[in-house]
């Protein structure tokens, strides 16, 4: 048998624009630098702090390795595990909002418990950056170019690092004591921590601002609230949650209503959402509102929609798709449903292959077809008889199953 791989290339459209994603790419590396910079500063100011605090070399070491290192560490799992199911954005916020104001904290440590408690929280705060940056930037490359997103964000590290020694060692030198209210006496090293944890809180200021005024705007405040129909949190193989939305449109003509999603999936209907700037912002809503990790649009093609607003789903951590249901039903004459029916039944993520293959081949099994033919893309002019059936982008396993139960395939390149 022939190899039924037909994997599609890579597409700016499912990417998003490369501009943005860039921008994207920027935003992280200053989180990153940041957090250098705040990690690394305590290794200028060990001579300060252990006769301000009157330490002794393990305790100092303690604060330098092990309070950081180990949360650090240990953390670093279960917040990937985290961020693979919810909103990474804004795990990326929380964490350096924590380990920003810890950083300041460790300015106001009077004593060893407490310089190691701010430390800790330095550490935890700083292991929600990496597993979330990661896979935000896997989202907006196509595996030909992540090597070069990936690398420009890893300089984050010795950017941060040279920055802690060079910035860190001018502020050292020029920072004097002051008198801070309710607190009293600050000596240089305190006020230098205090100074070093701004970024982080302007770098989480920002990423709110930006987010309320390109993903909430003016109009989404206004639109009615949605109903998710039917819309439940679904569990992948790997436990990580999935909330399916089925977005029934017509933009691109007729798509059948008795299509009916697959159990779990939310529905919302639509007439012109790659059109209509008020649907789209009402759908946004919807994303935002219910938490929807992907969209599975009917009949509409997703490159028919603006750039910008596949990038402002992603943001939020909503991935899309389409099941090209308008340009199926234009293959056949006869009426027949089972083209669109077989579409809905392909999906995979969170359900696994073995489940989609069952179901697909449970609608075969009930219907007379003879011939099954496949590919990447809809063929122009292809024209369906009433024994004959489409599916697009099947695996190598569901095609091997189908020509088990006698029905013969073929495969259609573009």
């Amino acid at each position: 048998m022939n190899n039924f791989r037909h994997e599609a290339a890579s597409t700016e459209e499912q990417y998003g624009s490369p501009t943005y994603a860039w921008y994207v790419v920027v935003i992280l590396l200053f989180a990153y630098v940041t957090s250098f910079l705040d990690r690394t500063i305590l290794t200028l100011l060990v001579e300060p702090i252990r006769e301000s605090l009157n330490i002794t070399d393990l305790q100092l070491s303690l604060l330098h390795g092990f309070a950081f290192a180990v949360f650090y560490v240990s953390l670093g799992v279960p917040i990937a595990r985290y961020a693979d199911s919810h909103n990474r954005v804004k795990l990326i916020s929380a964490g350096v909002l924590v380990w920003s104001v810890m950083t300041a904290f460790c300015g106001l440590a009077r004593n060893f418990t407490h310089m190691f408690l701010a430390r800790v929280g330095v550490g935890i705060g700083e292991a929600t950056l990496s597993p979330a940056a990661y896979s935000i930037i896997s989202d907006y490359f196509p595996v030909e170019k992540r090597p070069r997103a990936f690398s420009v964000y890893q300089t984050g590290i010795y950017v941060g690092m040279g920055l802690a020694m060079i910035i860190g060692g001018y502020v050292i030198a020029v920072v004097p004591s002051i008198n801070m209210p309710f607190y009293g006496p600050m000596e240089p090293w305190q006020v230098v921590f205090l100074l070093v944890g701004l970024p982080g809180l302007l770098f989480t200021l920002t990423i709110i601002a930006s987010g309320l005024v390109e993903l909430i705007g003016w109009k989404s405040f206004r639109a009615p609230m949605p109903v998710g129909y039917g819309l439940k949190g679904l569990l992948d193989i790997e436990g990580r949650v999935h909330r399916m939305l089925y977005v029934n449109c017509s933009c691109c003509g007729t798509s059948p209503t008795s299509i009916e999603p697959l159990q779990g999936m939310g529905q919302v209907n639509y007439s012109a959402v790659c059109r209509e700037s008020s649907q789209q912002d009402h759908l946004l809503d919807v994303v935002k509102r219910f938490g929807a990790t992907k969209i599975v649009f009917s009949g509409c093609s997703v490159e028919s929609l603006p750039i910008d607003y596949i990038d402002s789903l992603r943001f939020l951590g909503c991935s899309t798709r389409t099941l090209n249901l308008a340009y199926i039903t234009n293959a056949r004459t006869d009426g027949e449903l089972i083209d669109c029916e077989l579409a809905m039944a392909w999906q995979l993520e969170p359900w696994s292959e073995n489940s989609a293959i069952n179901r697909c081949t449970k609608i075969l099994e009930d219907s007379n077809i003879s011939k099954l033919m496949y590919g990447d893309k809809i063929p122009f002019g292809l024209n369906l008889q009433p024994d004959e059936v489409w599916i697009t982008s099947p695996s190598d396993s569901l095609i091997e199953k189908i020509s088990k139960l006698g029905i013969t395939v073929k495969y259609f390149g573009n």
